[in-house]
């Protein structure tokens, strides 16, 4: 009989996300909250209104990109295994267990993964097929087909 080679005895897979697709997320975040800011200034509303909204929304999109910031460093790799628990672990190697929130998706070449890293921080990872070894991609998404029901599902559910 023909078997995978396995990382582990466990059924597991290990995915650490790329610098670029980050790098990309961020750009293209600071790209629409310029763009949000510019239409801001162009509702025909009352000046002091428009600076009252533009102050909430660059309020509001520095929090995020702190928490984009905060996440990445906490993500350096996303450990997920049969029973549907998931790991990750920074940049020293220390893990943390991470529960996969609503919200997440995975499809053939892309996955949105929704975490609550901590309390009050909850994170989404994008991770891409072309970005993965294919065993590696290939044992994430049996994961996450057969694991549906346990994936992020709370005990008792």
């Amino acid at each position: 009989m023909n078997t995978l080679p396995m990382s582990s005895p466990r059924f597991e897979v290990t995915l650490t996300p790329d610098s670029v697709v980050r790098r990309w997320r961020l750009s293209f975040a600071l790209l629409s909250y310029a763009a949000g800011l510019l239409l801001i200034f162009m509702l025909p509303f009352a000046l002091l209104i428009r600076v009252l909204l533009a102050i909430i929304w660059l309020a509001k999109s520095y929090m995020e990109i702190r928490t984009f910031v905060a996440g990445s460093k906490c993500v350096r790799s996303i450990r997920c295994d049969e029973h549907g628990n998931f790991l990750v672990m920074d940049d020293c190697g220390a893990s943390q267990v991470a529960e996969l929130l609503s919200g997440s998706v995975a499809i053939g070449k892309a996955a949105w993964l929704r975490l609550r890293i901590e309390p009050g921080l909850d994170y989404g990872e994008l991770l891409l097929k072309s970005h993965h070894a294919p065993q590696d991609w290939r044992r994430f998404q049996v994961l996450w087909r057969i694991g549906n029901k346990s994936i992020g599902a709370k005990p008792g559910n």
